[in-house]
């Protein structure tokens, strides 16, 4: 028998809307409807169900509570933030009105003074970039040079223990062999005067380490590398605050440039690019290249001999000519050309030369084939000399080993055939040895001659009886044959 049913319900649940069925009130506490009650159904009508739907569980309720803390943990450093903002303003807002009372009191002043009497201003006015320095101390916003007052000396990776001492010798003595010449040392300085030089640089210093450390054994370079590449990226970042800078800064640049470039590892690169782009950037305002950035060719470019060679190896580094223009690229051709540099300091400048050519020809959308090859060609033969003197110095070299029966003379002649062949009209610049033909300045000797210097013993000091050899020198050198010689002149 079916339950009595009770009036109906002053609104249709979900579910006897959805069938079209009429809907009786059930007369439960919880508001369901009789059908839904009957057949054991959710009925939309259960006050209890609704509030729990409507209560989120306690795992939502924690994560809300999360977000909100998150929310307002935002909310409150960006209140500290806005707040350290409104003090520096309000500071700054003081000190002008401070110096604009101050400058209406003197104008007051001056007009109520009858008498008008000059008097000169010992201190100029303060720029407005100094209020806003005094406005960001009173913040608390130091710059790096107060930062690094107040913390003394900086340490280096010697006095921290990451390098030991005899490890530093070894390393900085490898480093002085195989990349001296990029950073400018001199060849003849002794490993412990170079150690103390460079220790005045931290950065210098680590980056010093970093690239040699490459040529020791696996453990070794294992060990320091990652250490010591940390370090170079910290200071390398600390220093890049710092104007003007100082020329082991750029020494550092280049060292890291390179390593970057020769490594290449994923967890220990660095963009080489970026960092010589900032570093011509900065050498643009340096007082080290002033010689270098001025327009024209200078007069003293031995005084900053280091300052040019250190410029035509960022432009090298660097590699892209995005910073740089015709004139700069013409003044390291210049400074190559007319001043006593070495073959390896005129083969940087041929090399800033020859980027500059492939950029400018070959980077271009249409590019002129014909111009690109007369252009390399005119390259070529302005700098063939500096190529063709390296094989004679080599050949030059094994014609001054031993005597003439000596091995090194044979492979000497065969590089010399070679040499002949491949550049039939080279002509020696000048010999390797000038003192040998100082002498007879009026002989013209060819390149056969020119090879062996005719004084022996200029060659070989140490060689015991090497006067003997000496055939134009009379038989006073040879004291036997000399005797015979006057007993058959007084037989006769």
């Amino acid at each position: 028998m079916p339950p009595i049913r009770s009036g109906r319900a002053s609104k249709a649940c979900d579910l006897c809307r959805k069938y079209k069925t009429r809907c009786y009130a059930s007369g439960s506490s919880n508001g369901t409807c009789l059908r839904c009650k009957t057949l054991s159904q959710r009925c939309s009508l259960d006050f209890n169900g609704h509030r729990r739907s409507v209560s989120p569980p306690i795992r939502e309720q924690i994560d809300i509570s999360r977000e909100d803390s998150a929310v307002q943990g935002r909310r409150s450093s960006v209140d500290d933030r806005l707040e350290r903002l409104e003090r520096t303003v309000s500071a700054l807002v003081d000190k002008l009105d401070s110096k604009l009372d101050e400058i209406a009191r003197s104008s007051n002043l001056d007009r109520a003074s009858v008498v008008e009497v000059p008097v000169q201003s010992t201190e100029l006015d303060p720029a407005p970039v100094f209020l806003i320095r005094d406005a960001a101390t009173d913040a608390g916003v130091h710059s790096p040079e107060q930062a690094i007052a107040q913390t003394g000396p900086q340490s280096d990776v010697i006095s921290t223990g990451l390098v030991s001492l005899q490890t530093a010798h070894s390393l900085l003595r490898l480093f002085h062999v195989h990349y001296g010449r990029w950073v400018r040392f001199p060849e003849d300085i002794p490993t412990d005067r170079l150690l103390l030089q460079v220790r005045k640089s931290p950065l210098l210093l680590c980056s010093i380490f970093l690239i040699s450390v490459r040529h020791t054994s696996q453990n070794l370079a294992d060990r320091l590398a990652p250490r010591l590449f940390e370090e170079s990226k910290r200071l390398i970042t600390t220093s890049l605050l710092e104007v003007p800078q100082t020329l082991e800064f750029f020494q550092a640049v280049l060292i890291l440039s390179l390593w970057s470039t020769t490594i290449g590892q994923v967890p220990l690169s660095i963009d080489s690019w970026l960092l010589t782009g900032y570093a011509i950037q900065q050498a643009l305002a340096s007082p080290h290249f002033m010689e270098v950035t001025r327009p024209g060719l200078s007069q003293h470019i031995n005084n900053s001999l280091d300052s040019w060679c250190l410029w035509n190896h960022l432009c090298v580094a660097h590699l892209q000519h995005s910073l740089l223009t015709q004139a700069q690229v013409d003044q390291c051709v210049s400074f190559v050309k007319s001043s006593e540099v070495n073959n390896y300091e005129a083969r940087m400048g041929a090399e800033v030369q020859l980027y500059w050519i492939i950029y400018n020809k070959c980077g271009i959308a249409q590019i002129d084939l014909a111009g690109t090859k007369l252009a390399l060609q005119a390259w070529q033969q302005d700098w063939m000399i500096l190529f063709n003197n390296l094989v004679f110095k080599l050949i030059n070299c094994f014609k001054t080993i031993g005597l003439p029966c000596h091995a090194a003379h044979i492979l000497g002649d065969i590089v010399h055939a070679q040499f002949q062949k491949l550049r039939p009209d080279f002509q020696p610049s000048t010999p390797i040895v000038s003192g040998a033909l100082s002498e007879n300045s009026g002989v013209v000797y060819n390149a056969e001659e020119l090879l062996l210097p005719p004084d022996l013993s200029f060659l070989y000091p140490n060689f015991i009886g090497s006067e003997m050899f000496d055939a134009d020198g009379g038989l006073e050198s040879w004291p036997e044959w000399a005797q015979v010689h006057s007993d058959t002149d007084a037989s006769v």
